[in-house]
């Protein structure tokens, strides 16, 4: 997090953390400074501007990527006009600082569990998936060339290089990078089994937990251990450290 001006952001977070002194700093020692800006996975926000986040079945109620007692998050939707000009307005924020490149994670629809419950609003019946996201890539790609910054969009690779009938690849990621138009592309990668034979996954964000978990799962093969470390405190993502120990605990025991 740090300090924007943009009001959508200003009012739900304050970091202290001081943009343009990174982009001096990195400037002074030869760097190319580079921001990663989540688009739609926001977990304070929507509380704030509910009428651009995911409904639970109709319009009131936040829909949340799990329950409220484990932590769970709210979505924006991105077929809201809001919410893409919010996502917009903090990476032209970024841009005016000073940013090269600016990779956006999140351009997707949400994951979690009760995805069928997920209410999008009326434009969803009149707009696929993949034409909604292909519009959000748009939107941003070509705001970003014009400020002379290089948009990168970030797909985990298990995602990004599945077929579009693999199940949930459109539902999440629509039908693929190329098909949405990306033409920068960061992939995430996947398992990798090493010589001396343990398994080795990258490193995931505490939002990403659930498709960590489900990789993990389907890559370690019988007589396997795995072991999930977290690498840094959670403390914007959970309540406290037992509410994550229950996460995890629930999510292993859905497999």
């Amino acid at each position: 997090y740090y300090d924007s001006a943009v009001e959508m952001a200003s009012e739900a977070v304050r970091s202290g953390a001081d943009i343009g002194l990174f982009v001096r700093l990195c400037g002074e020692y030869g760097l190319a400074p580079c921001a990663r800006l989540t688009a739609f996975l926001d977990p304070l926000t929507p509380y704030t501007y509910r009428d651009a986040a995911v409904y639970y079945e109709r319009e009131g109620i936040l829909w949340l990527d799990t329950s409220a007692e484990l932590g769970g998050k709210p979505w924006f939707n991105p077929y809201s006009e809001q919410a893409r000009g919010y996502v917009l307005a903090l990476a032209q924020e970024l841009a005016a600082a000073g940013m090269t490149d600016i990779v956006f994670a999140g351009v997707q629809f949400p994951s979690g569990y009760a995805l069928e419950f997920c209410y999008y609003g009326e434009n969803a019946a009149q707009l696929s998936r993949t034409d909604c996201l292909r519009e959000c890539v748009a939107l941003l790609q070509t705001a970003m060339e014009e400020q002379g910054v290089a948009a990168w969009f970030e797909w985990p690779a298990a995602a990004a290089l599945a077929p579009a009938d693999a199940p949930a690849q459109p539902m999440v990621w629509g039908d693929g990078p190329a098909a949405l138009g990306a033409r920068r592309v960061l992939l995430k990668a996947g398992a990798v089994r090493g010589a001396d034979g343990l398994l080795q996954l990258p490193a995931a964000d505490a939002d990403a937990v659930n498709a960590f978990a489900a990789a993990a799962a389907a890559a370690a093969q019988s007589g396997d251990v795995v072991l999930m470390s977290p690498a840094s405190a959670a403390f914007d993502q959970f309540k406290n450290f037992m509410v994550r120990g229950d996460y995890f605990k629930k999510m292993i025991m859905e497999l």
